[in-house]
């Protein structure tokens, strides 16, 4: 089952970097970082439950 999630994490993690690298591209590079931080957050607290 930790795998399914891991797939959806993926996912997620795949389309808010394309968000966020929008967001450089259009100037608002403090939403991109924003976006970003949060995003390595969110697969950083999946693998910690995981190895946990």
């Amino acid at each position: 089952m930790d795998y399914l999630y891991g797939l959806a994490v993926g996912l997620a993690c795949i389309h808010a970097l394309t968000y966020a690298r929008w967001l450089k591209a259009g100037g608002n590079r403090a939403g991109a970082w924003g976006v970003f931080a949060l995003t390595m957050v969110c697969l950083g607290l999946y693998v910690y439950v995981v190895v946990r």
